[in-house]
């Protein structure tokens, strides 16, 4: 009786139980391909908010008035004066 379950139960998890786990595998490796796409991105938008963090600290620790010398700029339309 135990040769023949086992036959049985080899005989099903070929037949039925094998295929599906291929195809498991393989939507999970397409369902990775896209996580790692999607993780780019927000390796991405993490940089650039890093970025735009540096920037504020160097606008909010040196203010203007005491680093640049800003002068109102004259604007001329060339041609028309």
């Amino acid at each position: 009786m135990n040769k023949e379950l086992s036959e049985v139960l080899l005989d099903f998890y070929q037949k039925i139980l094998a295929p599906e786990f291929v195809s498991i595998q393989k939507k999970q490796a397409a369902h990775d391909e896209k996580f790692i796409y999607i993780i780019g991105h927000f390796d991405d938008l993490y940089k650039h908010l890093e970025k735009l963090e540096e920037e504020y600290q160097m606008i909010t620790f040196y203010p203007p008035s005491k680093t640049l010398n800003l002068k109102p700029l004259k604007l001329y339309k060339r041609g028309l004066e």
